[in-house]
Formats: structure tokens, sequence, C-alpha cells
């Protein structure tokens, strides 16, 4: 049975929260991978209780918000799981550094190239790496059938 990557998306603002979430479902449709996605309002809802943010394998997380901020509820994470795939999703390109502190994987501003940057940190996303490894496999067979050429797989190196 194929495993269901767990998804939370915690963003003050409901636009973003609903782009988050189409530009994961897509990207995850598109690569034939199941997927479940939870939706926060603030890093306090997303927070409690103690030890939901542990059972994510990916959070994308605002930075900027009321109640608790991001920074806080991803000192929290980190208290509860080093594992966890974080991924700050903000407007302010200020608060880079400060993800290094709390072991984010991924900083994607909110712009016009949203998109991309969330389909990008999915791509590279360990739960990701090992479900997309399938695709990637055969693309490299349909590549190189059309071309000539064989494309070594994520498994023979």
């Amino acid at each position: 049975m194929e495993r269901t990557v767990k998804i939370a998306v915690c963003d003050d603002e409901e636009k973003y929260r609903e782009d988050i979430v189409r530009f994961v479902a897509e990207h995850c449709v598109v690569r034939n991978v199941a997927y479940h996605i939870d939706t926060f309002a603030s890093g306090r809802e997303l927070a409690a209780p103690e030890g939901r943010m542990a059972g994510y394998d990916i959070i994308y997380l605002d930075i900027n918000m009321a109640q608790m901020d991001g920074m806080e509820a991803a000192r929290r994470l980190r208290e509860e799981s080093a594992d966890t795939y974080l991924v700050f999703v903000t407007a302010f390109a200020r608060f880079a550094a400060e993800g290094y502190r709390v072991d984010a994987t991924r900083y994607v501003l909110k712009d016009a190239l949203l998109k991309e940057g969330i389909c990008e940190s999915l791509d590279s996303s360990p739960p990701h790496k090992c479900i997309f490894s399938r695709f990637t496999d055969a693309f490299s067979v349909l590549l190189s059938r059309r071309i000539g050429v064989r494309v070594p797989s994520a498994s023979t190196t």
C-alpha cells in the first residue's frame, strides 16, 4: 500500500493557505503521490495539542502571524521532532537567517514564484524523494527511449 504524505499548511492569511494547498495538491496529483493536508490559521492552532506537529512529514509555515508566530511554532516543532521537513513561506526575506536556527529546510517567498517554490520544495523533501523515485525512474526510461541515451536512475547512482 502506498504511503500517504501528511502535510500541514499554517498561514493566517486564507488566500495563501488556499494557494499553498492548491499547489501542493496539484503537484501531488501530477506525481501520483497519496497525500493528506491539514490547514491551520495560526502557530498556536498548529502547536496544540502538544505532539501534533511531529505527526507531519512536511509543514509549510508562515512566519509573521498573530497569537504565535511561525518562529515560535518552529521552535516547538523542533522540541517534538527533528525529522519534519519545515518550509517557511513568508513575504519577509529578513527572517531567512533566523530560519536556520530551527533547521528550516526551505524558505519560499510569497511572490510571483510561489507555485514554483512550493513545487521545488516538494520534489526535494525526503518523504517525496522516496515516493517520487518511481516517477523519476519511469521518466528516465521514457527519455532514454526517446533520445537513445540511458539516463541513470536515482537508485543506480
